[in-house]
Order: structure tokens, then sequence, then C-alpha cells
């Protein structure tokens, strides 16, 4: 027992918590999921509906523990030969067997942690909605295993650009006015503050192609800094 109520499992680093609970209090035991071990004193079996112990009024819970800094991969087991007792004399065991994988991407060192968009002037902007200074750069994640990726970019928004994948200018000094930096996937704007499925990753490198660039968020435009900021977050499955 790693913990009070749970219990190694055969591979390091995960550990099982198995809890009870009897529909409607049958025969004395808990009605909400209690964890194991605990003792209980129960009813007299000739109070109970036909004078019988009948399992079927149990329910289990099972739930899977990470116990140490890494779980190891493989056939998970667990067996308990008197996980059910009754003064001395066992009433049930317990064998649980699975399968753990470790599923799930690695941001590869490739990926820049700051995009550079090249200095633009202000004739390089014709109206709202205008853009220029398109600059590529990539997420590029290790996959060791097939699965669904899904990105969550989030960030401040301007009022006047809302829904187009633009963030907000927050340079702190000498700050330019109606510009913002606009984000592509795939050469669209990027839907901020949302989750999107991007699709299924085999094992091996995997390239989510992006795009900063200048967007005008308002008729009148000034010379000056910009900054913007923007935290994404990946899921696998």
């Amino acid at each position: 027992m790693t913990r009070p109520t749970v219990y190694q499992t055969n591979l390091a680093g995960i550990g099982v918590r198995v809890s009870l609970r009897a529909i409607g209090g049958y025969g004395g035991f808990p009605d909400r999921p209690t964890p194991s071990p605990f003792s209980q004193r129960v009813d007299n079996p000739a109070a109970l509906p036909d004078a019988v112990w009948k399992l079927g009024y149990f329910r289990l819970t099972i739930e899977l523990i990470k116990t140490g800094p890494a779980a190891t991969p493989g056939e998970l087991e667990y067996h308990s030969e008197r996980f059910l007792m009754a003064e001395h004399t066992p009433l049930a065991a317990l064998d649980l067997t699975g399968r753990i994988s470790t599923a799930g991407c690695s941001v590869n060192d490739a990926t820049p942690a700051l995009i550079k968009l090249p200095a633009a002037m202000l004739d390089h902007f014709g109206g709202v909605g205008k853009t220029t200074g398109d600059t590529p750069f990539a997420l590029q994640l290790d996959c060791n295993s097939a699965v669904t990726i899904s990105l969550r970019v989030d960030g401040a928004e301007p009022l006047s650009a809302r829904g187009h994948g633009v963030l907000r200018n927050d340079a702190t000094d000498d700050r330019a006015q109606g510009i913002g930096v606009q984000l592509l996937y795939h050469r669209q704007p990027v839907v901020l503050n949302h989750e999107m499925t991007l699709g299924s990753a085999s094992a091996g490198r995997f390239t989510l192609p992006l795009t900063a660039r200048y967007y005008q968020t308002r008729s009148r435009i000034t010379a000056g800094q910009v900054s913007a900021v923007a935290t994404y977050t990946l899921h696998y499955d």
C-alpha cells in the first residue's frame, strides 16, 4: 500500500484505489463510494430480503492513481485474494487487468518561443482588415503514438477585430495605434480562446504550420512598437 487507500500494482508509478458502495445502504454498507480498506458492522443476513447476501447490490469504483514521478507503460495487474471478508473468512477476491500506454506529444526544441515580424511602413496598410509582414513559423511536435491533436490559442483580442484571430497590441513603450497581430493556421485565421481539433498524428514528427502578420484594426493608425502575447495549449486523445 503506497497511501492509506492506494495499493501498488505491478507497474511502477501506478496504484489502484477501489471504492465500494451498496445500493440503498444494503446490509448496512455505506451508500456512497468508500475507499478500501474499511471495516463495517453489517446487518444480520436474516433481516435482509430472502435472508441471503446478494452481491448484485454492491457497486465498485476503480481508479488508477499515479504514485510516482513517471508511470510505467505495460500490462497492468492487481490481485487481492481477500478483497471482501467476513470475520476471517474470505468472501470475494479481486482481479484487475489492463494495459497502460503513453499517448501524447512533446513540443520540439525547434519550436520558436518568440516570433519577430519585419518592420512595416504605414503605407503598407490600406484600411481596416489590411495585412502585411507575413511571417511563417511552426509548432513542431514529437509524438510517441497515434493521437488526435487539438490546439487552443488564448490571447487578448482588440474590440475592433474580434473573431479574426487578431491579438491586441500590448507594447508598453511607443505603441503603434490601430495595429494588431493576426495568427493564421493553414492560412486561415485562428479562432482565439477556443479549442480546435486539428486531426490525427502518427508516431513521429508532426508540424503545425502557422503565420503571424500585422493586421489593421482601426481606420486611423500611427507608427510605433507592436508586441502581442499568445498562450497555446495542446490536447491529445
